[in-house]
């Protein structure tokens, strides 16, 4: 799309998605430290304003009153401004989450969606916008093969793992798991115990995704087998070197509905590229 009004147009469950993990990092207890990356022009002396991206996020409409605004740039930007007394602040933070550093989402047609994962909101995803690390992967993918595996994480988290894919923070203030069987970006070769670790968590209240107030999200992500790489789970996937791991499917749960349990081994790759 070729501007904010053409996105909402072209892909409003995407916009849904991209505000929505923005809105769920700036509401959590952990913002100053999760939300990122960060919108900089709401940083002041050098710390984030979360307060003031809360309250934008909350002027913020539902993705269907800004598609029925969005005929055109100009009659977006119009409707905004009437949100937040002119000053264009909406309109410039509903830029930025739609454009920095986003990674390729995109919906998976109905009739190649798995059944087994009960929900109908799953995405193709390439998480991580850094092409020196997407040709380490692809290199490596290529010379040693690769597999599949489960990750999941708070509903908080989501809006730094779609934009910067998954990184080890083993020992960092951004683990919050533990490290019961060692450092690194922990994966498991079933759903159901990825759910364990997704953790049900407030969603934006607009969304037009969940049933309820809180959702859950867990991805398929692609793990190259270079050499050092673990490849056989013990209990689960711990990957230090996360060059080597690129996401590649996108699911979305209402915190309330059935979490299925499918084994990522069943999954064909070739399907999912």
């Amino acid at each position: 799309p070729t501007g904010v009004a053409a996105d909402i147009r072209a892909d409003p469950d995407i916009v849904d998605i991209l505000v929505g993990m923005c809105w769920a990092a700036a509401n959590s207890g952990r913002a100053m430290s999760i939300f990122n990356p960060f919108p900089p022009q709401h940083y002041v002396n050098g710390t984030k304003d979360i307060p003031a991206v809360v309250k934008l996020l909350n002027l913020l409409p539902s993705v269907s009153t800004l598609k029925s605004h969005a005929k055109n740039e100009a009659t977006l930007m119009e409707s905004l401004a009437k949100l937040d007394k002119g000053s264009n602040k909406l309109y410039t933070l509903l830029l930025w989450i739609l454009s920095v550093m986003r990674s390729p989402l995109v919906k998976i047609p109905q009739e190649r969606r798995m059944k087994s994962m009960q929900t109908a909101h799953q995405y193709y995803l390439m998480a991580g916008t850094d092409p020196h690390r997407r040709k380490v992967f692809r290199e490596a993918a290529s010379q040693y093969g690769s597999y599949l595996a489960f990750h999941g994480s708070s509903i908080e988290n989501w809006h730094a793992i779609l934009r910067v894919g998954l990184l080890n923070m083993s020992g960092s203030s951004l683990h919050t798991a533990g490290a019961a069987y060692g450092t690194g970006v922990y994966m498991a070769a079933d759903s159901s115990t990825s759910f364990g670790y997704s953790r049900a968590g407030r969603v934006w209240p607009k969304s037009e995704f969940f049933e309820g107030s809180n959702g859950q999200c867990i991805a398929v992500a692609e793990v190259a087998k270079a050499p050092g790489v673990v490849t056989q789970p013990n209990p689960y996937y711990v990957v230090p070197q996360d060059q080597y791991i690129l996401p590649r499917l996108f699911f979305l749960f209402s915190g309330s509905a059935p979490k299925p349990n499918l084994m990522a081994s069943t999954l064909k790759l070739s399907k999912y590229r």
